[in-house]
């Protein structure tokens, strides 16, 4: 269970990283949802809404508030 764990986790990093940087230029920003990620990554992988919210964090994403829902600040690649 934990190598199917680790997977799903390293997957989730990897598709993060390929798509979203957190930092970048101000026409590229974009505001994603934790749950918008899990629906992205819902025909690779099944991963929560609290482990994508753990591995954004963990790489630097910043948060901001939109109509009180928090969004990732991300930047396109």
């Amino acid at each position: 269970m934990s190598e199917e764990k680790d997977l799903t986790t390293d997957l989730a990093i990897r598709y993060i990283a390929e798509n979203y940087t957190p930092v970048g230029d101000s026409e590229k920003k974009d505001y994603i949802t934790s749950a918008d990620i899990v629906r992205e990554l819902s025909e690779m992988i099944t991963i929560s809404i609290a482990q994508v919210t753990e591995l954004m964090d963990k790489a630097g994403y910043k948060t901001e508030f939109i109509a009180g829902k928090p969004h990732w600040v991300v930047y396109d690649k």
